[in-house]
């Protein structure tokens, strides 16, 4: 009979029990249980992020137990974490708490609990490629001031499981500072760079001070630890301004291979303007100054060329037009036609018969190389014409006058013509 009291007992002794929330176990004593759980209800965490974990202890009767000496430990430990705020003694809840923090490295932390005899255990799951912080939001309150006006920079951050991140450091500095703002330090000196660290709720602010001109002016937080940055843009100008309206709505057509030229206008906004083409192009050879909003250039190509084109003011507002431009072909004179080839040997030298003749008729005008040829009539016998030299030679046989009809053709086929009579005379 006491040995089968004995067994029961240490059944009793060694039963572990599942706990709620976490996903942790726990297991009883004799006189006590114990359960292990987070608050947060997740036991997969990045480097750096922070579970609140609760050890609940009942008596045997299943009444909380007030005042019972609790601790938590390590059972593995492969992240690096370490355990912060431990209760040493249960409340009158039967609970105890302890704040786990998980290291820079990923692996698999186990943290157990224990309460006279009894004991419990949760496993952490640490994530690899994180840091305490992994992401933040930059905001202004408010983004648009006049000069000299103040706006609060808020910065939060959060860790690999979107919780609150706390205790990193954050630099403020201006990325680009067009009004000449400065930042308000605790005992209201003007600074350019300041320094904040990340509050319990993962927060910190600072005060900005507008400078004097009109612009647009970027802060940057950089948090130099884990290498996060992100940026926020404060508008300086007059916070009832109307944003600019671009007032060209047609543009001139312009001619091909021709100089072009034409000056966009806006209104409203404050000055100056920058404009630049956000969508679509203008034609070929043509370019838009992004300071004086002037298209200009000599186009190439012919036909309809659309796109967007926006002008932005000094203090940031916008304004947008559609617009096309139509590039029209180069009207081409067509060349004047050359004069057509005039034969300007008009009298011919007589010839002797049985004696070498040779004669080179001439032409102007026209656009060489020449082609001739006798339309009508006849050379002597024994004398002829060369068609590409216009030469006439040989040795006429026969005697008396002789009229002829001759035609010169340029390379273009314009002709001309004349009359034309030789003589060859009795050989003496």
């Amino acid at each position: 009979m006491k040995k089968v009291v004995a067994l029961i007992g240490l059944y009793f002794f060694s039963l572990f029990l599942i706990s709620c929330g976490g996903g942790g176990s726990g297991d009883s004593g004799v006189d006590f249980s114990v359960s292990f759980g987070t608050v947060e209800d997740s036991t997969d965490v990045g480097p750096g992020s922070i579970r609140t974990l609760v050890a609940t202890v009942l008596q045997k009767d299943g009444t909380p137990a007030d005042g019972l000496d609790v601790k938590f430990s390590f059972h593995q430990n492969e992240s690096g974490g370490s355990l912060e705020k431990i209760s040493s003694k249960t409340q009158a809840n039967g609970e105890a708490t302890a704040i786990y923090r998980a290291g820079m490295n990923p692996g698999t932390d186990i943290v157990q609990v224990r309460a006279k005899g009894a004991r419990a255990a949760i496993t952490m799951k640490v994530a690899g490629g994180g840091e305490i912080v992994s992401s933040i939001i930059l905001t202004a309150d408010p983004d648009r001031v006049e000069v000299g006006g103040f706006s609060t920079i808020k910065v939060e951050g959060f860790t690999f499981d979107n919780l609150p991140a706390s205790g990193t450091q954050v630099d403020f500095s201006f990325l680009r500072n067009n009004s000449g703002a400065r930042f308000i330090d605790d005992v209201g000196l003007e600074v350019e760079e300041l320094t904040r660290f990340l509050d319990l709720q993962g927060k910190a602010n600072i005060t900005y001070q507008a400078g004097s001109v009109f612009g647009v002016d970027i802060v940057k937080a950089d948090l130099p630890i884990v290498d996060i940055s992100d940026t926020i843009s404060i508008t300086v100008g007059p916070v009832d301004a109307e944003p600019p309206v671009i007032t060209s709505t047609t543009l001139p057509s312009g001619t091909q291979n021709t100089s072009y030229g034409f000056q966009l206008r806006a209104s409203n906004g404050v000055q100056p303007y920058t404009w630049r083409i956000i969508s679509g192009s203008l034609p070929s050879g043509l370019s838009l100054n992004s300071t004086t909003g002037l298209i200009s250039g000599t186009p190439r190509n012919v036909g309809w060329s659309s796109f967007n084109v926006e002008v932005e003011d000094a203090i940031g507002l916008k304004g947008l037009a559609s617009l096309s431009l139509e590039i029209k072909a180069e009207e081409i004179e067509p060349a004047p036609e050359p004069d057509p080839p005039v034969i300007t040997s008009t009298t011919l030298p007589s010839g002797i018969e049985n004696t070498l003749y040779g004669f080179q008729l001439r032409a102007s005008g026209g656009t060489q190389p020449y082609t001739w040829q006798i339309t009508s009539g006849d050379l002597p016998e024994e004398l002829e014409l060369n068609s590409s030299t216009g030469l006439i030679s040989g040795v006429p046989n026969e005697t008396g006058w002789f009229s002829f009809n001759v035609q010169v053709r340029d390379a273009l086929g314009s002709r001309g013509f004349a009359s034309l009579s030789l003589e060859i005379r009795e050989e003496s």
